[in-house]
């Protein structure tokens, strides 16, 4: 498989927090990123969802990719304080 679109596990924000998710290539119409899993865990701060994310991938032999900017993670902080 192209390495570029090899699965990886990242960090997202959702309705119960912060967790690790594992990402794969939907070939279909064109092919899109999709969730394909997610962790265990769901955490108030992106910190800890980090930590079981480089776990996860580390033993499942994927990358872990950083979620796609500190600037984001804060406007997902953000956005998680003011629900709260």
């Amino acid at each position: 498989m192209d390495q570029e679109r090899r699965s990886f596990i990242t960090v997202s924000l959702g309705g119960v927090g912060y967790f690790a998710v594992m990402v794969w290539w939907n070939p279909e119409l064109g092919g899109f990123w999709e969730p394909y899993q997610t962790g265990v865990g769901r955490y108030r701060t992106p910190e800890k969802a980090i930590i079981e994310g480089k776990t996860w991938a580390k033993d499942e032999g994927l990358e872990f990719k950083e979620p796609s900017s500190k600037e984001e993670t804060n406007q997902q902080k953000q956005v998680g304080e003011k629900k709260e």
